[in-house]
Parts: C-alpha cells; sequence; structure tokens
C-alpha cells in the first residue's frame, strides 16, 4: 500500500476548490507514480479545470530532479488541438500586464499547510487573471505574437524548428515536455531565488550570464535592473522558493557534519572486522602483525567512505544544533527532498561499497605475518592477499638495519627489521609495528629457533653480511 502524500492532497483540495469557486464547466485529474509498473511513489499530480475558451493545468511535482521538488505551478493550454503546446503565465503576462513580475512557481512547500497557504494566497492573483485571459483569447494578433515568441524559445533552446507541420506527435510531446522541465528549473534556480528575496544585485549579475534566456527571463532580466524599492514578488510567508534553494548550505553542512560523526563508529567497526578476522586467520599462531593495534588504525582513513555514504540517512541528528523552529523546517526539507527512487538505489550502491570495504579489510588482513610453533606465514609476493608457509630453517637471517641512505646521500636513522629467506627473498616486517613490540613479541621466538639476529648499520649492505 502506497504511503499518501499529504502535500499532493492539499494541491488537489485547493485547486480544486478554486476551479469549482471560479466557474470552472470541467475538472479532472491524475496521479503519475514511479517505479516499475507505477507502483511507487507519487511523482506527479496533475489537475486540468476547463474553462469556456481554454484549460488550466495545475501540476503538483513531488520530486522532478535534484534541485526541483514537491513544487507547484500551472500552464495554460489555448488551443485544444495541440495540447501539449502550454503557455506559463510567464509567457503571457506582457500581454496582460507588463508590469507584473509575481511568483506563480513555488518548489519546496514542505508541508500541506504550506501548500494550502501558496494556494490560498495565490487565488486573489488567479481569480483576476480569470478574466483577462478571457478577453486575451478574443485578441488574435496578441494570441499569435505569444505563440511566435513561445516557438522562438522553444527552437532556440533545440537550435531547430520543432513546429513544423511534419512533427510527429510522440516526437513533439517529448520534446515539450523536456523544454517545460527546463523553463521550470529556471523558476528554481539560485538567481529567482535571489530576486524573491530581494538580493537583485546578485540575481541580475546572475540572469545576465544566462545563455539562450526566454523572452520573460530577458524582461525580467532588465525589470530587476531598473528596480530602486522593494518588488513583493511573492504574498507574504509564501517564499517556499527562496527558502529552500537558500536551506542547501545548510543542508550540506549538515551532511559533512553527519560524517564526522559517523567517522568514528565506522573505523571501530571496520578495525572490529579487521581483529575479527585477526582472530580467525591467524589462530594458534604465537604472534602476529595483523594483532597490532596500529595496524588496526590505518582504517581511519577508509572509513571516510561509509561515513559519507550513511551520513545521508543520519543528518536527522544534526537537527539537535538548529531552533526548534527552524528544526521543523529542515526536517520537513528532508522529508520531501529525498527521492525515494534515488535513495533506493542510492541504500544499494551504499550498501554494495560497504560489503566490497568489509571484503576489502578481511583480504587485506590475510597480507600479514604470523609466526607459529612450526614455521612461519609471510604475505607472497605474486599475490597481495595470499601468504606462503615457510619453515623456520628457511630462514637465513633475521637483519636489524639502523637505518639507510636516501637518493640524496643523507643518511637516515630508522628501524628496520627484515627477514631474509635462504631463497633470497626479503621480507620486512611491518613498519607500524614498532621496534619494542618486535624484541618483546618476535626475536624471542627466532632466537628460540636458533635463526641468527644480525645488525647493521645501512639496510643496502644485507646482500653482503654472511
Amino acid at each position: 500500500m502506497r504511503k499518501r502524500n499529504l502535500i499532493a492532497d492539499a494541491f488537489f483540495e485547493g485547486v480544486s476548490a478554486f476551479s469549482e469557486q471560479s466557474g470552472a464547466v470541467g475538472f479532472d485529474s491524475r496521479a503519475e507514480y514511479s517505479g516499475i509498473r507505477k507502483k511507487g511513489e507519487l511523482s506527479k499530480m496533475i489537475c486540468v479545470a476547463r474553462y469556456a475558451d481554454y484549460d488550466i493545468e495545475y501540476v503538483y511535482t513531488a520530486f522532478g530532479g535534484i534541485n526541483f521538488c514537491s513544487t507547484f505551478n500551472f500552464r495554460i493550454i489555448f488551443d485544444r488541438s495541440m495540447p501539449y503546446v502550454k503557455y506559463s503565465p510567464y509567457d503571457i503576462m506582457y500581454k496582460i500586464d507588463e508590469d507584473d513580475f509575481r511568483c506563480y512557481t513555488f518548489a519546496y512547500i514542505e508541508s500541506p499547510e504550506k501548500m494550502r497557504q501558496v494556494i490560498d494566497a495565490l487565488s486573489p492573483s488567479l481569480s483576476a487573471l480569470l478574466p483577462k485571459l478571457d478577453d486575451l483569447c478574443r485578441r488574435r494578433a496578441d494570441m499569435s505574437d505569444i505563440f511566435d515568441k513561445f516557438s522562438d524559445s522553444v527552437n532556440a533552446y533545440y537550435g531547430r524548428n520543432i513546429f513544423h507541420a511534419d512533427a510527429d506527435d510522440e516526437d513533439f510531446e517529448s520534446f515539450m515536455e523536456s523544454y517545460y522541465l527546463v523553463d521550470d528549473a529556471f523558476y528554481v534556480s539560485k538567481p529567482y531565488a535571489q530576486f524573491l528575496r530581494g538580493d537583485y544585485n546578485s540575481a541580475y549579475n546572475g540572469m545576465r550570464r544566462m545563455k539562450n534566456k526566454s523572452y520573460y527571463q530577458i524582461r525580467l532580466t532588465s525589470f530587476i535592473a531598473s528596480l530602486d524599492h522593494k518588488y513583493e514578488a511573492t504574498p507574504n510567508g509564501c517564499d517556499t522558493t527562496g527558502e529552500g534553494v537558500f536551506s542547501g548550505k545548510t543542508q550540506i553542512i549538515r551532511t559533512i557534519t553527519a560524517a564526522l560523526l559517523l567517522l568514528i563508529p565506522c573505523a571501530a567497526v571496520l578495525a572490529g572486522i579487521h581483529f575479527l578476522s585477526a582472530a580467525l586467520i591467524y589462530r594458534g599462531a604465537l604472534w602476529s602483525d595483523a594483532w597490532f593495534v596500529l595496524n588496526a588504525m590505518r582504517y581511519i582513513s577508509s572509513s571516510v567512505i561509509p561515513a559519507f555514504a550513511f551520513s545521508w540517512y543520519a543528518r536527522g541528528v544534526t537537527l539537535i544544533f538548529f531552533k526548534p523552529e527552524r528544526r521543523r523546517y529542515l526536517s520537513a526539507l528532508d522529508k520531501i527532498s529525498i527521492d525515494k527512487r534515488r535513495s533506493g538505489c542510492l541504500f544499494i550502491i551504499v550498501c554494495a561499497i560497504c560489503v566490497m570495504l568489509i571484503a576489502s579489510v578481511m583480504l587485506t588482513c590475510n597480507s600479514y605475518a604470523a609466526f607459529y610453533s612450526d614455521g612461519i606465514r609471510l604475505p607472497s609476493e605474486t599475490a597481495p592477499v595470499n601468504s606462503d608457509n615457510y619453515a623456520y630453517s628457511d630462514v637465513e637471517k633475521l637483519v636489524y638495519a639502523e637505518g639507510a641512505y636516501n637518493l640524496y646521500g643523507y643518511y637516515v636513522s630508522a628501524d628496520q627489521y627484515i627477514i631474509v629467506l635462504k631463497n633470497g627473498k626479503k621480507y620486512m616486517l611491518s613498519y607500524e609495528v614498532t621496534s619494542t613490540v618486535i624484541k618483546e613479541k618476535i626475536i624471542p621466538i627466532f632466537e628460540e629457533k636458533g635463526v641468527p639476529i644480525i645488525t647493521v648499520h645501512d639496510a643496502d649492505d644485507i646482500d653482503f653480511i654472511p
């Protein structure tokens, strides 16, 4: 059973009530769902109110992309024989009220209450718009000019004319729907959000740099450049788009904070897997490099991967750092901004990464030296995750090198313990294992087994020591 989208319910109630009150002669609705066979979450709800000479298509988009979620907008269909040609109020406003640059698209609507507030606040503007649409339909020259400017914007986007007579209906519908997505994206962009919030200089600079601007975007850019006072683009308390867009930095900071909080437990889990694997792989050993604590600490860096992967799901814990009102808003924003389809795939990807990381820890744990009562186990030179077994009689000597000369000819003091086998192979004990541990744990084993222990000043002299 699908979980109901209460914001979509508020959308349907609001537009259906307004359509009835405004004298619509017909009203239809349909819902679109995500997932295989449309069995997933609600992705879009579409309501069409029919009037005498035109239709108004109201759309609630639950999720349409990373920056396009929980959005209310509408378009007008003037020619029912071309139902795929839909004009936003921005496309026609220059013929109705050239000074009207109010917002008619609202994104990041985080709650049913906010959706009701938006529709209630927008209803007077819509009521005033309807008779103007009736009048516009009778002005053929203006309608032709609107279509010409609209088609110019669409053709400029595609770089060719898609309104030719031979256009296939299915292709034309697909082209138009793609264009609407791009057109709608402008109204959830940062420059438009800056305009809604009154940051006109930044909004102008952002819009000025845009390419392939529509006729409305050109007009809006010029309008912003001429503003010398605060322009109320949205009804009071209804700037959901600006609020949502500028919460993006907060969401990023919350994700990073959640990742840092998860870093220690993730490192602890990987270290635990390391020690558990070491206990199983090297059971019966007198000593193994894998048992040394510092060798498990290398997984702190690896834990960054799962920490950031799971931070998307764990960032709710960061809400405690915010005031209650802000906390409620961010919590609601989390719910609407998570695409169930994407988060499901993300969860699978995260789990796959974690499985591979755990497998990597277990395989890496197989690449340490181990010392048993009857022989030693050393990592294989040909296969990093395999080991080779040797008897103590196969060991020629254990060499303690006090240091070595670097590429510049300077002597660097650095303790190194190298196991030299009679077949000529050499194995350097892990750098992470301190000299103290080697002296306490490993050297006594070699002394007991009669393996010669030799000290050299320069590690390069090993081959010259008998």
